[in-house]
Parts: structure tokens; sequence; C-alpha cells
């Protein structure tokens, strides 16, 4: 048996988590409850089961650059341009602009998401989009300026 405190702001977490009702501030949950909990988080953490469904997105993938993953995680070349323009330092991100010929507007203006959309739509309106990702993928500590799958648009 598990038992442990909880607060007002936690107790529907652990209700949820280890399917107890109504917890208050006194966390009991008998020991199938922990172990139920215990399955379900490494069955999470194992990944999605092989299936020919999951197969057959992953060789779509590998086919079909620009997407870019792993066999748990699939993400587009526009959604990784997207995290690693806003994971890049202030100063960074206006170079970038620059790099595109984009005057960004002052930082009170804007909000780092929308400097990058300000961004993306002069990118595309002036067919800059490969050169967005250079500038990007150059200035970001993973990034990978050389696989550019922008390039041929």
């Amino acid at each position: 048996m598990i038992w442990g405190e909880a607060t007002q702001n936690s107790c529907g977490f652990y209700e949820h988590v280890l399917k107890l009702k109504d917890v208050r501030d006194l966390i009991i949950a008998p020991e199938e409850k922990y172990l139920a909990f215990c399955d379900r988080m490494e069955t999470a953490w194992a990944g999605p089961k092989p299936s020919a469904v999951l197969e057959e997105l992953y060789k779509a993938e590998q086919d079909h650059p620009p997407f870019v993953g792993n066999k748990t995680t699939v993400h587009s070349a526009s959604h990784t341009l997207v995290v690693h323009f806003l994971e890049l330092s202030f100063d960074k991100q206006r170079e970038v602009a620059g790099a595109v010929g984009f005057t960004p507007p002052s930082p009170v203006e804007a909000s780092d998401a929308e400097l990058f959309r300000r961004i993306l739509q002069h990118a595309k309106g002036s067919g800059k989009v490969a050169d967005l990702w250079t500038a990007v993928e150059s200035r970001h500590p993973k990034g990978t300026p050389g696989s550019n799958p922008f390039a041929n648009q």
C-alpha cells in the first residue's frame, strides 16, 4: 500500500493516475492500484507496439521527406523549423530575420511566436523558405543546415 500526502491542487491528479475515488489530503493507494499505474507507465515508456499501420507510416516517412523523426516521434520539417527558431536566443532570432531580408518589429510589438509567424510569411512571399531553414539551422545547436528539405521548393 502507498500512503502519501496530497494538496488541494494535486488531489485530482492522484485520483486520475491511481484510479482512486475521493482523494483529499491523504492518498491511500492499495497495491493493485499502484501496480496497475506502474504497468500503464511502463507500457507508455516502451512506446508504440509495432503494427502494420505504424510500419506503413514509417515507410512513408522514409520514402517522402521532408519528414524527420524516429519510430516513436514523427515531426515535419516545418515543425522542426518552428521549434528550432523558438529555441534560439533573442539576438539569434533577429539575425535570422535579417538573413531573410525581414526587418523585425520591436520586442514589445511581437512575441517570439508572432515574430516567427511574420518572418515565415515574409519568407514564403519572397521565396526564401529554404534560406530561412539555413539561417535557423545554422544557428541552432542541433541544427542541420546542410539537409535543407525546402531547397527544391
